[in-house]
């Protein structure tokens, strides 16, 4: 099962409560909003805002575009800042470091294409490169250190059968989850997996996830003077647990991209915002997409027949 569980980390973990939503006027798309203060603010509001911190984790959801794009304004007003800092991915891991060497010295500049085919995106599993583009050019135009934030898969395989991680001081892998964000953490990843891995078989991955927090965490912390901006999805960057459990949570802001649902009219109607999950949700549209559900069926069902023929 652990074998199945850690093959499992490498597809994306699915929206579906994302999924299938009309595009229908929703009174909160585009709408800034400040879970802290309780208003609405504008771009260049939240952009200020966001100077005088040293890590500003900006999530999203990885297939929409709109998503990718608040990033790239977001980051591009970042930069603008007395201490340009580090970019970390979530999406690459050290077998992309190479090609960060290469970004590093002018490489790929204008070549987007290239650069999405080098980091081989697509092939790795994430959504078409292109979406991610604009947030790269912002990097590498301001000519920002980027910084693979992701763990390799042997790594996660690793974690998930119980081993601890190398350098686990550093890491703070001694900062377990209470009882409540373990729980909390298994119902996101039942729901996410479309029900399909019971509860009972999520400590592989709760340890798997704890694993890229934690190692994202540990990028962002050494960028101590710079400071840092993550990349990364939404269920990384939230407060209550995620990359914030291992950073100083008074040096750190949360920008959480969030699609609007339907009948959800008001801010406090998203859990985001309800429990202060995040310090700024920008409410966009929902993208139409295939049922992720079925998908993960046919992806699951393909694991388990190549798990068999392994046992032959």
């Amino acid at each position: 099962m652990v074998k199945l569980v850690a093959a499992l980390s490498g597809l994306m973990m699915v929206n579906v409560a994302g999924a299938g939503l009309a595009q229908q006027p929703h009174p909160l798309n585009d709408v800034i909003w400040d879970v802290n203060a309780g208003v609405a603010v504008t771009e260049d509001e939240l952009g200020a805002a966001l100077l005088p911190y040293r890590y500003v984790l900006l999530g999203e959801k990885h297939d929409n575009p709109r998503h990718h794009d608040i990033q790239a304004r977001l980051l591009a007003a970042i930069a603008q800042g007395e201490r340009p800092p580090r970019v970390v991915f979530e999406m690459l891991d050290s077998a992309s470091n190479t090609v960060i060497q290469a970004i590093a010295q002018g490489g790929f500049a204008d070549d987007m294409a290239g650069l999405g085919k080098a980091l081989r995106w697509e092939e790795r599993g994430w959504p078409d490169f292109a979406m991610y583009a604009p947030v790269f050019e912002v990097a590498m135009a301001a000519k920002l250190p980027i910084v693979a934030g992701g763990p390799t898969r042997e790594a996660l395989k690793s974690v998930a059968r119980g081993t601890p991680p190398e350098d686990a001081q550093g890491l703070r892998w001694e900062r377990a989850y209470s009882d409540s964000q373990q729980a909390d953490l298994v119902e996101e990843l039942v729901v996410s997996h479309c029900q399909m891995v019971p509860p009972e078989h999520m400590a592989p991955m709760v340890a798997m996830q704890r694993l890229k927090d934690a190692l994202m965490a540990k990028e962002m912390r050494a960028a101590e003077r710079s400071g840092a901006v993550l990349i990364a999805g939404n269920g990384h960057v939230r407060k209550d647990r995620g990359v914030p459990h291992f950073l100083p949570l008074e040096g750190t802001r949360v920008v959480s991209p969030l699609e609007v649902r339907e009948g959800k009219l008001r801010a406090s109607d998203y859990l985001e915002v309800a429990k202060g999950l995040a310090d700024y949700v920008w409410f966009t549209r929902a993208v139409a997409s295939e049922d992720p559900c079925e998908q993960y069926k046919e992806q699951l069902q393909k694991l388990k027949e190549k798990a068999a023929k392994g046992h032959e």
